[in-house]
């Protein structure tokens, strides 16, 4: 099946102001459990730096984040974790964006963002631009 061995602990990004796209996370949650996928939730771009920055290093494979957050948004918070003295502050970071133009996408890129995924969110999708990054 695809990716049946992919183990992976993922710093999932998200915001609770669209709670459309809350409910449709937890149920992409339940499906990333037979991927075996440790799935750390932050409700928004600060939350998910400070979780980073306390965190062991190389304790995460990847970081999903959105890029419309409230606090701060996601361009901030990948800037602001890879300023951070760690052997991890390279770790894969992943927008999920509803926005597919271009010009976006070097937004992201120059702040740091390995990659995207657009909405709506869906496993397969996430899976497979992970699978990218992520030595199984």
């Amino acid at each position: 099946g695809l990716c049946d061995d992919f183990l992976s602990i993922v710093l999932l990004v998200i915001s609770i102001i669209i709670s459309l796209q809350k409910a449709h996370l937890m149920s992409l949650a339940l499906r990333w459990k037979k991927y075996n996928a440790v799935i750390t939730k932050a409700v928004n771009g600060q939350e998910a730096v400070d979780i980073f920055e306390k965190s062991e290093p190389n304790s995460f494979d990847a970081i999903l984040m959105d890029i419309m957050m409230p606090v701060m948004d996601g361009i901030a918070a990948t800037k602001a974790i890879r300023a951070m003295e760690r052997p991890d502050a390279d770790i894969p970071i992943i927008a999920m964006t509803a926005n597919a133009f271009a010009d976006d996408f070097k937004r992201n890129k120059e702040a740091g963002m390995n990659d995207r995924i657009s909405k709506p969110l869906d496993a397969r999708k996430i899976i497979s631009v992970l699978s990218r990054y992520i030595e199984k």
